[in-house]
């Protein structure tokens, strides 16, 4: 018995000395744009868009605010009040595990590439079930459309996630690295993070503290310009 025991303990320090990830909570806030969109894809005819999360208890991966994209298709989401049965992982290493292909991850990292350089391209509620869609296709199927393959969608949103597939494709660069939060009961979601700056793609409204150092940056600059101008 005292060798189990001491195997367990050794067992657990290895754990925390190799970083394998701990428990962490997701708790789902809102819609991302307000609300979730109808879809009517294959295997799911529901509400689909970018989800709000917080991650808790997750080392330097907690955060607040993050937009999530979906890549199980009808599985339950997060709870408002807190899931803990989450894990952080990388993308790559999650969808070689868990689909046998790393390289859907960097699919989709040319996908919110093209939306991290054009913005308005998903500003909408409309616009992020879009989306939604075109990483359902790129997880799922083989090709760069909703309208054929293994995975479709009849919806009035099929033809924005078509356009987005067809710039993801165009896509040769890949300016984010994906991160999972992996989950065994409840749906598994992902977010991006910058690979030059390893700030989130897509966070909420900036902290209020924040907001206050950029408008007194903006008042030094005026204060400056004005003393210009008075010696001028």
């Amino acid at each position: 018995m005292k060798i189990f025991h001491i195997g367990r303990l050794t067992a657990l320090a290895l754990t925390l000395a190799t970083g394998v990830a701990q428990a962490s909570t997701v708790s789902i806030l809102n819609w991302t744009f307000g609300s979730g969109k109808k879809v009517n894809a294959t295997g799911y005819s529901d509400y689909a868009g970018g989800m709000t999360v917080n991650i808790g208890n997750a080392g330097s991966d907690s955060a607040s605010g993050l937009t999530t994209y979906a890549i199980e298709i009808g599985k339950d989401l997060p709870s408002s009040s807190g899931s803990s049965n989450y894990t952080v992982q990388d993308g790559s290493s999650y969808f070689q595990t868990q689909f046998n292909d790393a390289s859907i991850a960097t699919r989709l990292g040319r996908l919110m590439t093209v939306v991290g350089a054009t913005p308005s391209l998903v500003d909408t509620a409309a616009e992020s079930a879009s989306l939604q869609l075109a990483v359902w296709n790129l997880i799922y199927d083989n090709d760069y459309s909703v309208s054929s393959g293994s995975f479709r969608d009849s919806s009035s949103y099929a033809s924005n996630a078509n356009s987005l597939l067809s710039l993801a494709q165009a896509e040769t660069s890949n300016g984010y690295t994906l991160k999972v939060l992996k989950s065994s009961e409840r749906e598994d979601l992902f977010y991006t993070v910058a690979s030059s700056s390893g700030s989130s793609l897509m966070t909420s409204v900036p902290e209020p503290a924040t907001l206050g150092l950029v408008a007194f940056g903006l008042l030094g600059v005026g204060v400056v310009a004005g003393r210009k101008r008075r010696r001028g």
